[in-house]
């Protein structure tokens, strides 16, 4: 099992981030998080970053990018689950909706507590993927990241 120095916090903001545009690998010696964005860095921060992985490929591993389908779930769990019936049938219309997870947090706006439950929801399942993903990789945190 490897060490690394690095909270579940850190790793999660990173889960959170990797996207179509966005990849992002923990660095298991430095326990950095190198990110990769073809949109905002330059040509030659990318080729940095790629050299270095295929110059240390064990150095290195890829955060997996979120499942669409797998949060659409989340979200339905969560429409599910409130009470409210009006708020109900709004995140259940966002939900059939075109660009259903911008219309689903935009339908939250006007519902701050239950919005700040929705975030709180978000966090604890991206941290048991980070918690998941830890152990499918063998990785123990060390010091700063014990939970």
């Amino acid at each position: 099992m490897r060490k690394v120095k690095i909270s579940v916090d850190e790793l999660s903001t990173a889960f959170d981030m990797v996207s179509a545009e966005t990849v992002c690998f923990l660095d298991v010696e430095s326990a950095e998080i190198e990110t990769v964005n073809e949109y905002t860095m330059s040509r030659e921060e990318i080729d940095k970053i790629y050299k270095a992985i295929d110059e240390n490929p064990d150095r290195f591993i890829q955060i997996p990018e979120n499942d669409p389908h797998e949060r659409y779930e989340e979200m339905t769990e969560f429409a599910d689950g409130v009470t409210d019936f009006k708020l109900r049938d709004k995140l259940y219309a966002a939900l059939e909706s075109k660009g259903p997870f911008r219309k689903f947090k935009d339908v939250l706006l006007n519902y701050p507590d239950e919005r700040k439950e929705w975030f709180a929801c978000v966090d604890e399942k991206i941290q048991q993927r980070v918690l998941y993903w830890l152990k499918e990789n063998e990785i123990e945190l060390t010091d700063k990241g014990q939970i």
